[in-house]
């Protein structure tokens, strides 16, 4: 059977805006008929947080290069604020689309992750939607001891990846490379030595009192 969902405000961000329906229970009251009229919300499978993935995947096309990509998301949430403190991306870049990305992943998971990005990517090519860059989310878990997988983002513009993309692109240019490995870290608050290793050259993208977007290549 289905385990719960999570009923999602679509104009909400960092994890706010959403609350749980445990299966067999009725829909909340939280969601009223107003809300529904204006906004709509977006209704998700929960996965159980065991074993759960998060992947992204992204495709750029600029300068004549064309350049695909695929990177496991991991994230710290801090309860005290209700908010995510950082979040990694270690994003794997190859020179080529979707299917020449897939072909050089070893990994099960996402390869499934980068064939659903690619359905959907495809769908947009159908029908006309054409963007220098669009990326995917996909989250894979159990629901209600059923495996899932599934897009839950598309994205047709500049996100918190765009930094990966850029150092990964330019490096591929610069040193003649079919690929290239570039990990993205988005600190907040000022976290500026979590997961980070001093001994290694990052380039900071964004650095505020809120918020900081810093990344490394990782040399092959």
């Amino acid at each position: 059977g289905y385990g719960g969902v999570i009923i999602k405000d679509p104009s909400a961000d960092g994890g706010k805006g959403q609350f749980v329906v445990e299966a067999g229970s009725a829909l909340s009251a939280e969601v009223h008929l107003g809300d529904l009229r204006m906004t709509g919300r977006v209704v998700e499978p929960m996965l159980s947080a065991t074993g759960m993935r998060s992947y992204s995947v992204g495709v750029v096309s600029v300068g004549g290069h064309e350049v695909s990509w695929v990177g496991e998301l991991k994230s710290v949430w801090h309860e005290s604020s209700e908010r995510y403190l950082f979040a990694s991306n270690k994003m794997t870049l190859v020179r080529g689309d979707l299917d020449v990305l897939a072909q050089t992943i070893d990994d099960a998971d996402m390869k499934v992750a980068i064939e659903k990005s690619n359905a959907v990517h495809s769908r947009y090519l159908d029908i006309g939607v054409y963007a220098y860059r669009a990326t995917y989310d996909i989250l894979s878990g159990v629901n209600g001891g059923r495996q899932l997988m599934g897009v839950v983002d598309p994205s047709l513009r500049p996100s918190a990846s765009t930094p990966g993309e850029i150092v990964g692109l330019e490096h591929m240019i610069r040193n003649n490379k079919d690929g290239v490995d570039v990990e993205l870290m988005y600190l907040r608050d000022n976290q500026d030595q979590i997961g980070l290793d001093a001994s290694c050259e990052h380039e900071v993208f964004v650095d505020t009192s809120h918020a900081k977007i810093v990344t490394r290549v990782i040399e092959r």
